[in-house]
């Protein structure tokens, strides 16, 4: 499985055990339900800490894929 690299308001936060069209499909559904809805991610290096993003209408946010070493 790939980790994924979100791009929030310009800072970096990741997500483990995803690809990116999963994480894209999530943010589509909650920005086309037209409620705020909320994206979990890991924010920091070493021991990374759990957060949640909050999806609105007009959020910076972008989706990089990274795969992992295995599927090089």
């Amino acid at each position: 499985m790939n980790r994924v690299q979100v791009i929030y308001e310009g800072q970096d936060y990741l997500i483990g055990d995803r690809d990116a069209e999963q994480v894209e499909r999530e943010i589509e559904a909650v920005v086309a339900s037209g409620k705020p809805g909320w994206l979990t991610v890991s924010y920091g290096e070493g021991q990374p800490t759990r957060c949640r993003l909050l999806l609105t209408p007009g959020v910076g946010i972008a989706v990089a894929e990274f795969p992992t070493s295995s599927e090089s």
